[in-house]
């Protein structure tokens, strides 16, 4: 009899700690900063705030980040998706995602009743309501952040995602970026051309450089502005690398300021008569458009009859000016 206790007492020990060894950790949406092997593991759950048998909440903003472990990538694959949307394409509720290595970063809403395509969003459900956002993947001891932002009204299911925890094969290839580009515009546009390339080398697999992808392409037209270009590579075994700089194009093109005479009679009540750029304008225009045209003198009265001498100034979008 006590064998038989013991065999039925040990069975008992084995499969409570067999539940354990295979138990799914739900983390639910809260801001926090989560890291691999110490606050989740390869197979736990990522849900919204109330977790996979509730509902999130109204008004909610909270940001959660997954930092990987060096030399690991951390994968979230949604199982569902239920982010209030509307068949009129409004994006009521949004999650956020940064840090995708695959170019999957954005705001995604979505559920079984919006109108697909027609979102504001980027729409994270089919026409039947299945999840077809991601899965997001970190770099190589990188992390993911999840951002909700609610409304005030309507809470749904939201969204449960298995998180997977790979250890990277092989040493990521290094990646380097040129340095910050600035360059004016080109004569009688808005933007201008630049051409670079980056350098990325690989242990296993040498010169990699003709692999790497630069968004947006060298060549591009870049607007006036700064602008932020990524620059990707991936070896054989898989592993991403990336790097960042900088196009900055400045418009130094002035304006072109046209002026036309007007001949203006005095009002014969108070003596005065008011004019504005718009009267003067007589076709000015600009490479990247106009912000403002203003006169030196825009009112006049009885003791400035006869020719008047106006200046108007014309000023474009990033602070040149010209006059006439």
């Amino acid at each position: 009899m006590k064998k038989i206790t013991f065999l039925i007492l040990m069975a008992l020990i084995v499969s409570t700690y067999g539940w354990q060894a295979n138990a799914q950790t739900e983390i639910p949406q809260a801001n926090a900063t989560l890291t691999s092997g110490v606050d989740f593991v390869d197979g736990d759950i990522y849900t919204d705030s109330g977790n996979s048998t509730g509902n999130y909440s109204n008004n909610e903003l909270s940001t959660i980040t997954f930092a990987a472990a060096a030399g690991e990538t951390i994968t979230f694959s949604f199982t569902t998706f239920d982010v209030e949307a509307s068949a009129f394409g409004s994006c009521f509720d949004l999650l956020s995602v940064s840090g995708d290595t695959n170019g999957l970063d954005g705001s995604y809403s979505g559920d079984g009743n919006d109108a697909g395509s027609g979102l504001s969003c980027t729409d994270g459900t089919d026409p039947a309501g299945d999840p077809i956002l991601g899965p997001f993947t970190s770099t190589v001891g990188g992390s993911l952040s999840f951002t909700f932002d609610s409304d005030s009204s309507v809470a749904q299911s939201g969204w449960t995602a298995i998180i997977g925890v790979s250890i990277v094969v092989g040493d990521p290839p290094v990646i380097v970026c040129p340095s910050d580009i600035v360059a004016n515009n080109a004569p009688g546009t808005c933007g201008a051309v630049a051409n670079f390339a980056g350098v990325a080398f690989d242990t296993e697999d040498g010169n990699i450089t003709g692999d790497i992808i630069a968004t947006p392409a060298s060549g591009s037209v870049f607007p006036v502005g700064d602008t932020t270009v990524t620059l990707s590579v991936t070896d054989s075994d898989g592993n991403t690398s990336t790097c960042e700089f900088t196009v900055t194009v400045i418009d130094n093109e002035a304006p072109v300021a046209v002026c036309q005479d007007l001949t203006l009679d005095l009002d014969p009540v108070t003596g005065t008569v008011s004019i504005t750029g718009a009267d003067v304008d007589n076709g000015s225009t600009d490479n990247c458009g106009i912000a403002s045209m203003t006169l030196d003198i825009s009112s006049f009265d009885c003791s400035m009859t006869g020719a008047n001498t106006v200046t108007m100034t014309v000023t474009d979008n990033s602070g040149n000016s010209t006059t006439c």
